[in-house]
């Protein structure tokens, strides 16, 4: 998207729509970005004022179009980062959609299924790095 410091693709699904995180002119920020043969590559973002998105070591694409990984406020994947899942346009903070009163933080989500099933990392109140499987509630 024309920086010069990160570029990577990491993720691709069987349409061939590719995911990874590009520098933008400047190198002030790494959204995420989403390449499509019709497209071309798409900036899709970062959560709020976060400075870079990783969907690629860090995250992946459906076949769907979804795409889940991880979105920090910091540049590379420092700072406070959250795992999140991008789809119809929107990206969303994973955490906004699972029970507030839970004790686990969604850091960032590794792989996602064609039925929307999500694999990640989290970290429990006590520092404990447990993984997940966020599955989506049907009909909501």
């Amino acid at each position: 998207m024309g920086g010069k410091l990160i570029n990577a693709a990491a993720a691709i699904n069987d349409q061939g729509q590719v995911v990874g995180t590009s520098s933008l002119p400047g190198d002030k920020a790494n959204p995420a970005f989403l390449w499509t043969e019709a497209t071309g590559m798409q900036n899709i973002g970062t959560l709020g004022k976060d400075k870079s998105a990783l969907p690629g070591a860090f995250g992946a694409i459906n076949n769907i179009g979804q795409v889940v990984g991880q979105s920090c406020s910091g540049y590379a994947g420092t700072g406070n980062c959250r795992a999140f899942i991008w789809q119809n346009n929107v990206m969303t903070d994973l955490n906004t959609l699972i029970p507030a009163d839970s004790p686990l933080y969604l850091v960032f989500a590794l792989q996602i299924n064609d039925a929307g099933e999500i694999v990640g990392l989290g970290v429990t109140s006590t520092g404990q790095p447990p993984a997940f499987l966020a599955t989506p509630r049907r009909g909501h």
